[in-house]
């Protein structure tokens, strides 16, 4: 599975799978300003990365660097998640798109990564999958952290890897 940066003429299809995806009597989902936010966070160069199989998006991710206001430090936070595998194909692409996440975060000197699951994943499996990998995970919500220097603390001290 091969990764690419999310093009311009991707976003609606990214949008399209979401949609098919969503259960809509739990919530809802305009597609034309789920595009239009889409559209902003291509033109902020977030991290919005897709796989393809016959040229057909069959999963994407959204990620941002922010800063909680629990936090001091930039975190790398998944926003959107969304597949249309099933089986061990799915399991490949929420792995394949979480590495190129972590990859990401070292490429931006952040050692924080959050991924949290769906309100369509009633059994935590989206988690339970980053958890089998490395990641720390706590019912829906799965953390990863990078080993880097801590400014604050003894230059000695680094934080444990995982």
């Amino acid at each position: 599975m091969k990764v690419e940066r999310a093009l311009l003429s991707d976003l609606k299809e990214c949008i399209d799978l979401y949609y098919s995806i969503n259960d809509h009597s739990f919530t809802f989902v305009d597609k034309n300003e789920s595009l239009k936010n889409l559209y902003q966070f291509y033109l902020k160069k977030e991290f919005i990365r897709v796989i393809k199989k016959d040229d057909k998006i069959i999963a994407w991710i959204l990620c941002i660097k922010n800063k909680p206001l629990h936090s001091a430090k930039n975190h790398l936070q998944q926003i959107y998640y969304a597949s249309s595998e099933k089986g061990f194909s799915a399991y490949k692409c929420v792995i394949t798109l979480h590495n190129a996440m972590v990859d990401e975060a070292k490429r931006i000197g952040v050692n924080e990564l959050l991924s949290q699951g769906s309100h369509l994943d009633d059994n935590n499996v989206f988690a339970k999958i980053l958890e089998k990998n490395g990641w720390s995970r706590r019912g829906y919500l799965a953390s990863y952290r990078l080993p880097q220097q801590d400014s604050r603390l003894p230059r000695h001290a680094t934080f444990l890897s995982r």
